[in-house]
């Protein structure tokens, strides 16, 4: 090539350099090209790498969630095909402790099968009050729980899916009650940000630590001892297919305070 470019110049000098140029042109095009096809497939190296990772960690989460009720069933089991002459009051015991795990294993199968088929959301104008007083009705506080709600009547519906969004608050009031074992306060606040709807669900309980505070949302992660770890989970993923957002800032101590975030239903 550079010959060929040599007896070209000595040619038409002018010639030359348009060649050379145009050469050069081409030689950043196929870099371009090579340095694109890299990238792309080290994002999809990268992206199967992170979904392995994902499927790992709730892998063993779900090992985790199952092998407690299994442990128990199968130590009942075991006492059942090998006491001695057991009393009646003994087998019924094991009999319903073999059946209390069993259901308690099912609940973990139908949520994960709940989490992973989210039906696409309805979306629709919605009172966000109206909403909150439902969940409330249905997820009562206990009496040392103090509740208010300030949505004022200027607030715009709220555009998403009434059922789903029902969920979200259920999940987000029952996080803010178990908070709270001693009594405390839930809040409910809801208020209009240019064209979003943001409602807040605070409380004052005993509030997240900063390093649980980050992966509070992720599948069958729990800070609790009984969580299953799926409800903040499954609010995040439906506010996602809502085209909303969930965000959470807490101290430890003195509370926490979830925030939804939707798209206002404005004229």
């Amino acid at each position: 090539m550079q010959r060929l470019l040599e007896d070209c110049g000595q040619s038409d000098p002018l010639e030359a350099l348009a060649v050379r140029r145009s050469l050069d042109t081409l030689l950043d095009l196929d870099l371009a090209i090579i340095e694109d096809a890299y990238q792309t497939e080290h994002n999809a190296r990268q992206q199967r790498s992170e979904r392995l990772a994902a499927i790992g960690q709730v892998a063993g989460g779900i090992a985790h969630e199952l092998r407690n009720p299994l442990n128990v069933v199968k130590t009942s089991i075991y006492y059942l095909l090998n006491a001695r002459n057991p009393s009646p009051a003994k087998i019924a015991e094991h009999l319903q402790r073999i059946e209390r795990h069993v259901v308690v294993a099912d609940s973990v199968i139908t949520a994960l099968s709940n989490f992973a088929k989210l039906p696409l959301p309805n979306l629709r104008p919605f009172p966000v009050l109206l909403c909150v007083q439902e969940v409330l009705e249905l997820n009562p506080p206990p009496d040392n729980v103090q509740v208010t709600i300030d949505c004022p009547d200027s607030l715009p519906p709220a555009l998403g899916d009434l059922d789903q969004i029902r969920i979200v608050f259920a999940n987000l009031v029952r996080n803010g009650r178990e908070a709270m074992p001693q009594g405390g306060r839930l809040s409910v606040q809801g208020r209009q940000v240019s064209d979003s709807v943001e409602i807040d669900i605070a409380d004052t309980g005993v509030g997240i630590s900063p390093e649980n505070l980050s992966r509070i949302t992720e599948p069958l992660y729990s800070t609790k001892a009984r969580g299953l770890g799926l409800g903040l989970a499954i609010a995040r993923a439906i506010l996602d297919k809502n085209k909303g957002s969930l965000h959470v800032a807490s101290e430890v101590g003195r509370g926490t305070t979830f925030t939804v975030r939707l798209a206002a239903a404005l004229e």
